[in-house]
C-alpha cells in the first residue's frame, strides 16, 4: 500500500482541441469559456454583479426593436472554428436564433461588467477579441466610483473606438438608439 503512495502522480494533459461543441457535455454548475481551443473556467460573479446584469438586460429588451432581444450570461461563439467562444454578462441577439448557439453575426452588442477578478479581461482582453470577432458594440459597465458604462464602438478599420465613462443617463445611437438611467439600473440593483 505505502508503494502506490509513493507513485509520482501525472498531471492530466492540457488540451487545446475545446470547441463550441464540447460546452454541451460539460456541467452546467461552472461558467466555461474556450480561449483559442483551452478550456477556461471562470468565477460565479457576486450577487451585486447579477443584479445589475438582470436589471440591464430588463432595460434593453424593452428599448429593442421587435426582431431583436438581450439576454445574460450565455455563450457566444466568436470563430468559425468554434475554438473561441465567450460568456458575456449580457447579449443583444437576433430574437430568430432563440433555438440555436449564438455566433458573432447574431450578437450587436455585449455588455460585460467589471468585478475585481475580471478587470483586465473586460477592460484590454475582451475588447479586442469582441472587435476581432466583428461584434459592432461592446459595453464595459464600471460600478466604482459610480455605476458608469465606457461604449466601444466597432470602426471601419475593425477596431473598437473607445469613448469616455459616462454616468447618469446613458445615451447611445448604435446598435439603435437606446437611453438608459443608470442612477435608476442601481437603485433598482439595490446599489444605492
Amino acid at each position: 500500500m505505502t508503494a502506490a503512495l509513493s507513485q509520482p502522480v501525472e498531471p492530466a494533459p492540457v488540451r487545446d482541441d475545446w470547441t463550441a461543441e464540447d460546452l454541451d457535455r460539460l456541467p452546467d454548475d461552472y461558467r466555461y469559456e474556450i480561449v483559442d481551443g483551452a478550456l477556461h473556467m471562470t468565477p460565479s460573479p457576486l450577487p451585486e454583479h447579477n443584479e445589475i446584469a438582470h436589471m440591464l438586460t430588463a432595460h434593453l429588451r424593452s428599448l429593442s426593436p421587435e426582431a431583436w432581444s438581450a439576454t445574460h450570461d450565455v455563450d457566444v461563439i466568436l470563430t468559425e472554428d468554434g475554438r473561441n467562444t465567450r460568456r458575456p454578462d449580457v447579449v443583444v441577439y437576433r430574437r430568430d436564433r432563440k433555438r440555436q448557439k449564438l455566433r458573432a453575426v447574431d450578437v450587436p452588442l455585449v455588455v460585460e461588467i467589471v468585478s475585481p477578478s475580471s478587470k483586465t479581461e473586460d477592460r484590454v482582453t475582451k475588447p479586442a477579441v469582441y472587435a476581432e470577432a466583428g461584434i459592432p458594440c461592446y459595453w464595459r459597465v464600471e460600478q466604482e466610483p459610480t455605476l458608469s458604462v465606457v461604449e466601444y464602438r466597432l470602426t471601419e478599420l475593425g477596431k473598437y473606438y473607445e469613448h469616455s465613462p459616462r454616468a447618469g443617463v446613458f445615451t447611445v445611437e448604435q446598435p439603435w438608439p437606446i437611453e438608459i438611467d443608470l442612477g435608476a439600473v442601481a437603485r433598482e440593483a439595490g446599489l444605492g
